[in-house]
């Protein structure tokens, strides 16, 4: 849900707006995968949380 947010982002909001949207998806992803991953699954970690912080890390350059 939270990817298909970020692609309907990208056609509805401009840019400056669009990379704050897109870093407040992404910091949601991240809150998200910690949680699962210590309630769930250690593999959330690697499945969710890696490619988020990638992302964003990403993103921030």
């Amino acid at each position: 849900m939270l990817g298909l947010l970020m692609i309907l982002a990208f056609f509805i909001f401009k840019a400056p707006v669009l990379y704050t949207v897109w870093e407040l998806l992404l910091g949601l992803i991240v809150v998200v995968a910690i949680f699962g991953g210590f309630t769930a699954t250690k593999k959330i970690f690697v499945v969710q949380l890696l490619p988020a912080l990638l992302a964003l890390i990403l993103l921030s350059l």
